[in-house]
């Protein structure tokens, strides 16, 4: 503190009060006097500003309140401001923006009127909803007013959806009649019997011909005779099997092709129908 300032002072506290309440309006001057000497050496000249406006009341000592509003106005002067603005890729002003000052809100809407903030390096943080986040390093100087501080906001981008898997000769929405599992089943048993009786029967051929004209033995007969058992048999699998994978064809189900995306797979839900 300055010998000017500890006299200033000495002079305040032997200011003559009247009552309680104005002994208390001294001590806020007295207060804001002093802080907004500190406030303004470090830098924080909005705060400055706010002290000084106090003690440079009509009802401050007049010491006070000389010092206070000489100081008052060079602060004024030293104080930066900003017009903000932004745009849409287009050109179009937004209006509809957030504004952050070093991580702390500074408005929420844009008007096109000056803000004062402190001078030195701040970091400007636009956002708007559907538009990605911009921020900006900026360095406001002492005395700077007005300046200008616009930005080009970019639109989100849409996110890609997901693969849709769906048949290629059937468009989402179309009736199907696809081939029931048990049908193919069915089918594959039949295709194997009808193989087996027909191998059955090529295998017995020789050997048949022999015993229905007397020259086979009885070793020959039997084995005949069991391939003509398994043929017969294997012969009605099939034939059942056929019947059976037939009608699962015939009587299936349509089915309505439902195109469904879920998060990171793609897959055809098939809607019954009947």
């Amino acid at each position: 503190m300055t010998r000017w300032t500890s006299a200033v002072l000495a002079v305040v506290l032997l200011w003559p009060t009247a009552s309680s309440a104005q002994q208390a309006t001294k001590d806020q001057c007295i207060s804001a006097y002093t802080d907004a000497q500190h406030l303004r050496r470090g830098g924080d000249l909005l705060s400055a500003r706010t002290n000084l406006r106090l003690c440079a009341s009509d009802s401050c000592p007049v010491l006070l309140h000389k010092d206070c509003s000489r100081w008052l106005t060079e602060v004024e002067g030293l104080v930066p401001s900003i017009v903000l603005a932004a745009h849409d890729p287009g050109g179009r002003d937004l209006l509809d923006v957030s504004v952050a000052l070093d991580g702390q809100p500074l408005v929420s809407r844009l008007d096109g009127r000056p803000l004062d903030v402190n001078p030195g390096d701040h970091v400007v943080r636009f956002e708007s909803a559907g538009y990605e986040a911009s921020e900006q390093r900026v360095l406001f100087r002492e005395g700077e007013k007005a300046r200008s501080l616009s930005v080009t906001m970019t639109p989100v981008a849409p996110r890609a959806p997901d693969a849709v898997l769906v048949s290629p000769d059937r468009s989402p929405g179309e009736t199907a009649r696809p081939v029931p599992t048990a049908t193919w089943i069915l089918g594959g048993v039949s295709v194997v019997a009808f193989a087996t009786a027909g191998t059955t029967g090529l295998l017995n051929l020789s050997t048949w011909n022999r015993c229905h004209t007397g020259g086979c033995s009885p070793s020959d007969k039997s084995y005949s005779d069991t391939l003509n058992v398994v043929g017969d048999v294997a012969l009605a699998v099939g034939g059942v099997s056929l019947l059976a994978a037939a009608y699962f064809f015939i009587t299936r189900p349509s089915v309505v092709v439902e195109p469904q995306v879920t998060p990171n797979a793609a897959r055809l839900n098939l809607r019954m129908s009947f």
